[in-house]
């Protein structure tokens, strides 16, 4: 970062003579055909996220969330009993099913992604759902 910033504050001093850390205005010619993005903020990640089991007797867990705007996609992280978080789904609609799950609590996040340079912070966490399974019976609470 401090590396662009010196090109950035050399460009503009090759400019205009401007002093180092003035204010200045510039601009890149692009050549044709090419383009170019700029970006001053994160988008903004899901809200209302929720995680509601399928059935009582399914382990399976469907996770919900609103539409952020401009989302492109959004990416799933699950969360088993220990807290961390990893990633289990890409997807570009507002809900995804798990697959099968074993026992445990599990905790889901979502982030936003918009194309594939802009990603969002994740949301607030699910509330927890409880799968528990035996030889005989599956529940999920």
């Amino acid at each position: 970062m401090a590396a662009l910033a010196g090109c950035l504050l050399a460009a503009a001093a090759l400019r205009g003579g401007a002093e180092a850390g003035a204010a200045t205005k510039w601009g890149l010619p692009l050549a044709g055909g090419s383009e170019a993005q700029a970006k001053s903020a994160s988008p903004a990640a899901p809200t209302d996220v929720r995680g509601t089991c399928v059935s009582k007797a399914t382990p399976k867990i469907k996770v919900t969330w609103l539409a952020a705007t401009h989302a492109t996609g959004y990416t799933v992280y699950e969360s088993k009993t220990s807290g961390s978080y990893s990633s289990v789904a890409t997807v570009t609609t507002t809900g995804w099913t798990s697959g099968t799950l074993t026992s445990g609590k599990y905790t889901f996040e979502v982030s936003t992604s918009i194309g594939s340079r802009w990603s969002s912070a994740r949301s607030s966490a699910t509330s927890s759902r409880t799968v528990s399974t035996t030889a005989s019976t599956t529940k999920c609470k």
